[in-house]
């Protein structure tokens, strides 16, 4: 079953070429209405998505490797944390990275031990992260789930569930693979949010956030806590990241002018940095006050699968 098959209802946000946004009061998330056809979809992200849409990005994450290795680390302590001490001693932890990509997180749980596996329908990414020794499904995450008969200590999804069609179902198909109390992350575009509603208003610019047919679902922290508890997840925290909206609200004009944007990113990591080396705590509180007012670039929730169902 498809969500084209459901009967979705709720109110208009935008408008995109064939397509509408809604405020799902069925699904209870922002979505696209209707949703591509998986033949698209398919094509989209086989044979186009790192080869012309995102040519460079590959190398980007290269380049910026060292960065995302210490943000990638936290992320690794805060799994570490949820799962408890007993569990970090004694076993050799296991993570499912859906969308993987070109293995940059698999590469920093490798680091610290973790036995890690990627699913990637994108056979040049796929390629890049086995040349830098990560193993890798290729495929999409409905044909691994098929196939696949290991579970999970935690299952990460960075940047994933806004390109899928059916959010839904990848709840619960990630709840049968992971471990009692194993962890499902989900770290996805903020959108639709009060800074974007200032910026957009101080700049008088379209919703730039919306992006079709690259993502189809618009989530907010509120939204991906419902989808989790409706999946059968208990939801253990939730954190922000840097919200970009700041530099629009500083007149630097990203959107039109991809070389602001460039810059602005540059200062994001600096940033960052200099607070992970030497204040991460108050780095970890920013973030942690700033997903309570449901702010921020992306929101990253944590959900635990029940020890005893």
């Amino acid at each position: 079953m498809t969500l084209n098959s459901i009967s979705h209802h709720g109110p208009k946000l935008a408008a995109h070429d064939k397509y509408s946004i809604i405020n799902c009061h069925t699904c209870g998330f922002i979505h696209v209405h209707p949703y591509p056809e998986k033949e698209e979809l398919t094509r989209l992200y086989q044979k186009e998505f790192y080869q012309q849409d995102i040519p460079d990005y590959l190398s980007k994450m290269e380049r910026e490797k060292d960065y995302w290795h210490t943000v990638y680390k936290n992320r690794y302590q805060k799994f570490e944390n949820i799962l408890g001490s007993p569990r970090v001693l004694e076993d050799q932890l296991s993570l499912l990275d859906i969308g993987s990509s070109g293995g940059y997180f698999q590469r920093t749980g490798n680091k610290r031990g973790w036995q890690t596996l990627g699913v990637e329908p994108s056979l040049p990414a796929v390629e890049y992260a086995r040349q830098h020794g990560c193993q890798v499904f290729h495929g999409f995450f409905d044909q691994f789930f098929h196939q696949n008969r290991q579970t999970f200590d935690v299952i990460h999804l960075s940047y994933v569930l806004e390109h899928l069609p059916n959010p839904q179902q990848l709840c619960q198909q990630t709840f049968q693979l992971l471990k009692p109390e194993g962890i499902l992350c989900i770290e996805s575009p903020n959108d639709f949010n009060q800074l974007q509603t200032i910026a957009q208003n101080k700049t008088d610019k379209k919703q730039w956030w919306i992006s079709i047919p690259h993502h189809l679902n618009y989530f907010s922290f509120s939204s991906l806590k419902s989808l989790l508890r409706k999946g059968g997840f208990k939801v253990a925290a939730q954190q922000s990241t840097f919200p970009m909206e700041f530099f629009l609200l500083w007149n630097e004009n990203y959107i039109d002018h991809p070389e602001i944007g460039a810059k602005c990113h540059q200062k994001r990591m600096a940033f960052e940095q200099e607070l992970y080396q030497n204040y991460p705590e108050l780095l970890t509180d920013l973030y942690n006050v700033l997903a309570k007012h449901q702010c921020g670039r992306s929101a990253l929730v944590y959900g635990v699968k029940p020890g005893k169902l």
